[in-house]
């Protein structure tokens, strides 16, 4: 809870015992978190203020209390008996002290941006028009897994052409993505995503890198297996090329730039493993393509499959029993397949 932490240090450091919700971001608020925490609620007001979605005002004001963290009561805009410093208002609602960007670069001189999460754009021309829209919906759904657990302020898109910056800017509520690489000071601990990679990633390197790097590249139209590699080469990162593998092979894992985002905010922040946070986010074709390739792997070994063996696959793959007459079409053809008792 980095940002929630930061934002109550700036809160108090102003003054602050507490922060009203008005009723319309608290509605906002609703549809965007599941739990109504103190800790969640702060998360999501500083998103809300670094995206410009959101104001805070300055005014003392009576409300009532949802929760706490660390010393701030946050509390809703209903009547109560409380009273509160700060209020945080839409954009659309009127502000009479308004103090937001006073305690946005406050938030922004001590908030800790690790990891960086870099979007490499460089080959972005490479992709057809149809990859483009699929390369900006998975980075728009990366950006919003990242701010689950940080903020815009961990994303760097580099060396953007100014059809992607076009793109992104038509888009509400981004901030500091598009950044010079020139102006750019890469941390120390760093690695590259490449799933052409001979290495493998490790969960130890996960929790210590301080930047993440990921190319802004699809190839589900057309294969690009050197593509990372030649990024790499061109910008001489410091970093090392690694894979994301489950039990030991890349079959099955996404290669969806969100979902990959995704696996690695889990390991980091919920305290996932590889292997469990990879099969979290695969998909239904991610898991019967996997559970095609552990048949395929038993046949090498002169074993026989039948349909139990399938749906003990299937099970730790945590993939639906409605999916097995899907998953025996694609291995039917196999000489190990043996008929066995019906389900």
């Amino acid at each position: 809870m980095i940002p929630a932490d930061v934002l109550q240090f700036v809160l108090r450091l102003s003054g602050a015992e507490g922060v009203l919700l008005s009723t319309a971001v608290f509605r906002e608020l609703k549809r965007e978190i599941d739990v109504l925490t103190g800790a969640k609620v702060l998360h999501h007001v500083a998103n809300l203020l670094l995206t410009g979605r959101a104001r805070i005002c300055a005014q003392v004001s009576r409300g009532k209390e949802i929760g706490h963290y660390k010393g701030i009561t946050v509390g809703v805009e209903v009547k109560g008996v409380t009273t509160f410093d700060y209020v945080v208002k839409s954009n659309k609602e009127k502000c009479d002290n308004d103090v937001t960007q006073i305690i946005i670069s406050k938030f922004i001189d001590i908030y800790p941006r690790v990891p960086l999460i870099i979007f490499d754009a460089l080959f972005w021309e490479l992709h057809s028009d149809e990859e483009k829209k699929d390369a900006i919906q998975q980075f728009l759904f990366a950006v919003k897994t990242i701010r689950k657990y940080l903020t815009d302020l961990n994303i760097v898109v580099l060396s953007p052409s100014s059809e992607l910056i076009d793109l992104i800017n038509s888009f509400r509520n981004r901030i500091n993505v598009i950044t010079p690489a020139s102006s750019i000071t890469l941390p120390n601990k760093g690695v590259i995503l490449d799933p052409y990679s001979n290495e493998s990633l490790t969960i130890e390197e996960v929790l210590q890198a301080d930047a993440i790097v990921v190319g802004l590249l699809v190839d589900s139209r057309f294969p690009r297996p050197y593509a990372t590699y030649a990024m790499s080469l061109i910008r001489r990162l410091p970093y090392i090329r690694k894979a994301i593998v489950y039990k030991g092979s890349i079959v099955g894992v996404p290669k969806e730039i969100n979902k990959i985002i995704e696996i690695l905010l889990k390991v980091r922040f919920e305290g996932m493993s590889l292997d469990n946070a990879v099969k979290d986010t695969m998909g239904v074709d991610n898991k019967i393509y996997r559970v095609v390739y552990e048949v395929s792997k038993l046949c090498g070994k002169g074993k026989t499959v039948d349909k139990e063996t399938i749906v003990s696959i299937m099970e730790e793959l945590s993939l639906d029993k409605k999916y097995f007459n899907r998953v025996i079409s694609r291995i039917k053809a196999l000489n190990c397949w043996r008929e066995s008792v019906e389900l």
